[in-house]
């Protein structure tokens, strides 16, 4: 949807349809990285040690940042998710005032015997 002059809107349900589906693709790539992660993590598991000084050190904030990452790729799996659900409730409430807008207009136009089909002849 775009201003396109003073009070003027132009918006396109075409347009919001193809980037919701171009947002669909959200998902598998926050999938893919949240499985690269994780077998990342699985080959890196132990290099602080398990029960030295360093160990107790460091596990806390590794395992502080690995669940701050959880929490980024499920905000991202949402936020995908919620994108497309907001650009199709946008492209039904677009098509739908399309609809209804040209009926007005086509009811209005009826209703002027100088419009209706007439050609302008008396």
């Amino acid at each position: 949807m775009a201003l396109a002059g003073y009070g003027e809107y132009t918006g396109s349900p075409e347009d919001l349809e193809r980037l919701q589906t171009e947002i669909g693709a959200i998902p598998g790539a926050v999938k893919k990285v949240s499985d690269d992660f994780h077998n990342t993590e699985a080959a890196v598991v132990g290099w602080a040690g398990y029960d030295d000084q360093f160990f107790d050190k460091a596990d806390p904030v590794y395992q502080e940042q690995n669940k701050t990452i959880g929490n980024i790729l499920a905000s991202l799996d949402g936020l995908g998710e919620g994108l497309r659900s907001a650009l199709a409730q946008s492209s039904r409430d677009m098509r739908r005032t399309q609809q209804q807008t040209g009926d007005e207009i086509n009811d209005a136009m009826s209703q002027r015997p100088d419009i209706a089909g007439d050609d302008g002849k008396r």
